[in-house]
């Protein structure tokens, strides 16, 4: 007899998202092995949506980079160490956004403000 592998699809919902890494409860249990299909939002909480959509007016900063999880793995105890095989990744859209923020980013830290120059070649 074959074994079977656990695919557990998972889509949160928006109240299921997590806004931080660590301090919140597992959103489920799952067992050593299980295969994970999960979806997650954009880091903007999918609220830019058009050109027009400013992120001044539309982002608010406590609800940035949604996460979806964690996943309690049974069996596991504080310092182990999990590996996670990614088989895909996919974009959920055909579409994309960013935006630049003052005071916000990879760009900016809040001691030092750190500066790039790009070239483009015409």
């Amino acid at each position: 007899m074959a074994d079977t592998l656990d695919v557990i699809d998972f889509t949160p919902t928006a109240d299921q998202l997590a806004y931080t890494f660590g301090g919140v409860a597992p959103i489920r249990r799952i067992t050593p092995g299980s295969v994970l299909r999960l979806w997650s939002e954009d880091a903007f909480g999918g609220v830019l949506r058009s050109v027009h959509d400013l992120s001044s007016e539309k982002i608010d900063l406590r609800f940035v980079n949604p996460q979806t999880g964690p996943f309690y793995v049974d069996g596991a105890e504080p310092g182990d160490a999990l590996a996670l095989h990614f088989v895909s990744i996919e974009p959920a859209r055909d579409w994309a956004a960013s935006a630049t923020i003052p005071f916000f980013g990879g760009l900016l830290a809040p001691t030092a403000l750190r500066r790039c120059r790009i070239r483009c070649r015409t």
